[in-house]
């Protein structure tokens, strides 16, 4: 069977796993002390990572906005390199305090959700040790006397253990994808509320976009007749308010400014000033006004070296 001490480098391993791809994906400023012991453990000292705040999670903060901001046909046409060098150059528009405040609680809560996952991978270990433990126990019994028996049933023993925890593997893998997947789109339906926020307040009138694939959940909550229907109209207070959905069962889900669930797609959009639904062609579309015409003034923003006007 496993010794203590190989025991406690398999997790150990799973601590060093954990801490590394939280600093690669949220930046340093989460780690714990712990978590520093254990990258140093492993020959990363996190005082000299200097990633400048310029993590996946923060991109996709600034993405949400950015996007939030541009038509669709402006968004196509910005490629990664644009991106890259808006956030390089620092062409993007500060956070407020509130928003940054949010933005670091979203961080942390990112984070917890990692840490967990990483106990849960820790206790799967222990626990696929326990029960081989019992079961050789029980065999150990019926071969005792005999030394050369024991020899075998260790060896089978050591194989189940890492026939399961590579099962597993498989399991977890799974789950760290899911975790990042829903939290990375998380941040960036932030980064668009952010937007909406500072534009029309947090009685802005917003929608989710559910996109053809959509679950059953989703259609429910964001649309009045299933796709291609109207999209129900809330108030980005109203989502705000709502929280998340995390740890409820599906039928109390509510509808979120995140992901509604794991893997979740669907976008925050805002209802348009002066917009409303056209049953015809299936979209929020400028009203006619009789004796006037709708005037909307423009602003010039930089992406990398290409110009729009939002």
């Amino acid at each position: 069977m496993f010794t203590v001490e190989e025991i406690q480098k398999l997790t150990s391993i799973v601590d060093f796993h954990n801490s590394f791809f939280a600093v690669q994906i949220l930046g340093k400023e989460v780690l714990d002390d712990y978590d520093k012991f254990v990258l140093k453990t492993y020959g990363i000292d996190v005082e000299k990572i200097n990633n400048q705040g310029v993590t996946p999670y923060f991109q996709s903060l600034m993405w949400g906005r950015l996007s939030a901001m541009l038509t669709e046909k402006d968004a196509k046409d910005i490629d990664y390199d644009d991106f890259e060098k808006y956030i390089k150059r620092g062409q993007y528009i500060s956070l407020s305090k509130e928003e940054q405040k949010r933005y670091e609680y979203s961080k942390q809560k990112t984070y917890t959700h990692l840490k967990g996952l990483g106990t849960k991978i820790k206790n799967d270990i222990h626990n696929t040790l326990l029960n081989e433990s019992e079961k050789s126990r029980a065999e150990y019994e019926k071969v005792i006397s005999d030394e050369i028996q024991r020899g075998v049933l260790e060896r089978k023993s050591a194989k189940s253990i890492i026939s399961e925890i590579g099962h597993k593997t498989e399991v977890w893998n799974h789950d760290w994808t899911r975790i990042v997947e829903t939290e990375l789109n998380n941040v960036w339906q932030e980064g668009r509320a952010q937007i909406i926020e500072e534009r029309q307040g947090k009685e802005a009138l917003v929608f989710k976009d559910v996109f053809p694939g959509g679950c059953k959940s989703c259609i429910k909550l964001y649309t009045t007749d299933g796709i291609g229907s109207k999209p129900r109209v809330f108030k980005l207070i109203e989502l705000q308010a709502n929280g998340d959905n995390i740890g409820k069962k599906q039928a109390d889900w509510l509808p979120i400014i995140g992901s509604t669930h794991p893997h979740c797609r669907c976008s925050l959009r805002q209802v348009p000033e002066g917009y409303e639904w056209n049953e015809e062609n299936g979209r929020f579309e400028l009203k006619k006004y009789e004796g006037r015409v709708h005037r909307t003034s423009k602003i010039k923003i930089t992406i990398g070296d290409k110009v729009k006007f939002i």
